[in-house]
């Protein structure tokens, strides 16, 4: 849903629009679950994780900026905030991406979360090297639809790919909880939980 296309816009600009929304009510609720204590409600099973609250912020910054996309841009501020967001989810990506690869700490996901507590042997409340990764792909595809100066139709065919491999990632995903065999549960690698996936597959789309 590029915003630099002509005018069959208005119907594919309520669909960035209607997906930023769905995103962020999606993130807003984990968000939520955490500050009242039941996180686990929304993991939609006692065995699996649920969203981590760095998560939720993340997407909601970036369902935040699709929406600002996807409103007419009569507001100059509206693209700037929108790549301000845009850049400070990347930014969380890159993070968290160096801190599974080094094994350092993370001081503000414990601050965000306050539990060390486990599910399965798995952390709660700490961020999966995928979804820091489909983040930081979200990020970029947001960033090259609204930049200035990657109007061009090869930095918008790279935002759509970035796009279709955050939608088709999360959907794999999803239908690894739908089948009973979420990915990485197994392992020592931190999984996606269930709602981080369906948030991904929402945002990949509303910014195809």
């Amino acid at each position: 849903m590029n915003p630099s296309l002509p005018s069959t816009a208005p119907a594919i600009r309520r669909g960035g629009l209607s997906c930023a929304i769905a995103v962020g009510g999606v993130a807003l609720s984990s968000w939520l679950s955490w500050g009242l204590g039941q996180s686990q409600a929304l993991a939609f099973g006692a065995t699996y994780v649920p969203m981590a609250p760095l998560t939720a912020l993340s997407l909601i910054l970036l369902s935040v900026g699709l929406a600002f996309r996807s409103r007419p841009m009569s507001l100059r501020a509206l693209p700037l905030i929108a790549l301000i967001a845009a850049g400070a989810v990347g930014l969380t990506g890159v993070l968290v991406l160096a801190q599974h690869t080094w094994d350092l700490p993370s001081p503000l996901e414990f601050w965000l979360s306050r539990t060390t507590d486990t599910v399965a042997g798995i952390p709660l409340g700490r961020m999966a090297p995928s979804t820091a990764s489909l983040l930081l792909a979200a990020a970029a595809a947001l960033g090259l639809q609204l930049a200035p100066g990657t109007s061009r139709r090869g930095w918008q065919h790279l935002a759509g790919g970035l796009a279709l491999a955050v939608l088709l990632t999360s959907l794999v995903v999803v239908l690894g909880y739908a089948s009973g065999t979420p990915l990485f549960y197994d392992s020592r690698t931190i999984p996606m939980a269930l709602t981080t996936a369906v948030a991904f597959c929402l945002l990949g789309t509303g910014l195809l």
